[in-house]
């Protein structure tokens, strides 16, 4: 009997439509929410996925990886002022960087260009995804770093959530 490792299980399948089973189960959405953290004084966003912050998620990856990249992130600042409106940046329709790519968190110094985490962002009618995780200095992908699904609804609100504070 074949055996497919997924999210850290073992499945045993004898019909093609186990092995669809496993697959749909590997390709769910992650919940995303966009919170405004207050730090020092000062107010920065950070993506939260599934649940967990992206600062832990990319340390855990740095760290599987034996700290390769040596990243130290934090907060995204919006308040400089050139991410332009919430509602393009996230999307990634108004960006300095190449077409389609995000920034999602910046160094822990609080330097918005300092080693900042960059994402290639993909929005469709029903979902956006992340994918293709790097520091913003470098083009070596994030160890290890798995893409991210999310509904577009649930996208759109929690962009719309920010969009005061990040356009200010």
């Amino acid at each position: 009997m074949p055996q497919l490792k997924s999210l850290g299980s073992q499945f045993h399948s004898s019909s093609l439509a186990e092995i669809s089973d496993c697959y749909s189960m590997t390709m769910r959405t992650n919940k995303i929410e966009l919170r405004i953290i207050e730090k020092g004084g000062n107010q920065g966003i950070v993506p939260y996925i599934d649940g967990k912050s992206l600062i832990d998620i990319v340390d855990e990856y740095e760290k599987l990886a034996g700290n390769e990249l040596g990243l130290s992130h934090g907060e995204l600042w919006p308040n400089v002022g050139f991410f332009g409106p919430a509602e393009r940046f996230w999307y990634g329709e108004f960006s300095f960087l190449d077409e389609s790519q995000i920034w999602v968190l910046s160094c822990d110094c609080g330097e918005v260009g300092c080693c900042p985490l960059q994402t290639s962002v993909t929005a469709e009618a029903q979902q956006v995804s992340w994918s293709n995780f790097h520091s913003g200095t470098s083009p070596k992908p994030v160890p290890g770093m798995l893409s991210y699904t999310f509904e577009r609804e649930e996208y759109d609100t929690q962009v719309a959530s920010i969009s005061e504070f990040f356009n200010r």
